[in-house]
């Protein structure tokens, strides 16, 4: 869904990229960089602080942010490969797993809310990748994208901590 407004957003994330193509940032450090800070956003939570929750989700928003420039430094660099490709997605898939179950790990939300919102983020990248392997167009075809998760989780976050609604309520919602 979010895909609708890629070429808005593509003149942001190329000027940022340009800047990190000159620091020496390539497409795989920016994919490994983006994983690290996600699993340290991860860390952060579990150490379980009062501003732990709040710290590691900024943590996480900019180790997803890193996520949209990898795309770009490929592309801008010409160094775009099904293999880079492949391990994004592998990467993306590790972090967003490794965030749940740190939030379920602070028992924010029930194992079986984690367990779900796995499969289903999953589940849908399959879905994704078996439909263009069978030559399925399927840039902007549905509503929970990856994207559209990290902004969900986001805000079901902030909601959680603004209005105290239960997380897994919040999560359900995403998940349906």
């Amino acid at each position: 869904m979010l895909n609708k407004f890629r070429n808005t957003l593509e003149k942001y994330t190329n000027t940022t990229a340009r800047i990190l193509i000159k620091a020496g940032v390539s497409p795989w450090m920016a994919s490994i960089i983006g994983l690290i800070i996600v699993l340290l956003a991860s860390y952060i939570l579990i150490l379980d602080t009062q501003q732990s929750l709040f710290m590691s989700l900024i943590l996480y928003l900019i180790g997803n942010g890193m996520d949209a420039l990898d795309g770009a430094i490929a592309r801008l660099t010409r160094k775009v490969s099904k293999w880079g490709g492949y391990m994004d997605s592998m990467i993306d898939r590790i972090g967003e797993a490794a965030y749940i179950l740190a939030i379920a790990y602070i028992e924010l939300i029930s194992w079986q809310i984690a367990y779900i919102y796995i499969v289903s983020a999953l589940l849908i990248s399959y879905s994704r990748a078996r439909g263009e392997e069978e030559g399925v167009e399927m840039s902007g075809v549905g509503v929970m994208e990856r994207a559209e998760r990290v902004i969900g989780l986001t805000l079901a976050i902030i909601i959680y901590i603004t209005l105290d609604i239960p997380l897994d309520t919040l999560l359900l919602i995403i998940i349906i």
